[in-house]
C-alpha cells in the first residue's frame, strides 16, 4: 500500500487552521470601516435638510417674482402718469402759444 503525500502550500494550511479567525477579522474590519461612513439615517436626514433648503429657495424666488411683477406694474403706472403729465404740459404750452 502506498501512502498518499499531501502537497499543500503554507497559505492553504494557514487558511484551513484559522478560517474562523479570518472570518471574524474580516467581519470586524467591515464593522469598523462601516463606522466611518454615515448610516442611511444620516443620509436621509441630510437629504431632508437639502430638500427643505431647496423648498425655501423656491418659495423665496416665487415671492421675489411676485414683488418684481408688482414693481413692474408700479413702473408701468408711473410711466403712464409721466406720459400723461407730458401731454398736459404740451397742451398747456400749446394753449400759452395760442394766447
Amino acid at each position: 500500500m502506498t501512502k498518499k503525500i499531501e502537497t499543500k502550500d503554507w497559505t492553504t494550511k494557514f487558511v484551513e487552521k484559522n478560517a474562523w479567525a479570518i472570518l471574524m477579522l474580516i467581519a470586524s474590519l467591515i464593522y469598523f470601516v462601516g463606522g466611518f461612513f454615515p448610516s442611511n439615517d444620516a443620509k436621509i436626514e441630510a437629504m431632508s435638510d437639502d430638500i427643505s433648503r431647496i423648498e425655501q429657495a423656491i418659495l423665496t424666488i416665487s415671492q421675489n417674482q411676485e414683488k418684481i411683477i408688482i414693481l413692474q406694474e408700479k413702473q408701468n403706472t408711473t410711466d403712464a402718469n409721466i406720459i400723461e403729465i407730458k401731454q398736459d404740459i404740451r397742451e398747456i404750452k400749446n394753449a400759452l402759444n395760442i394766447l
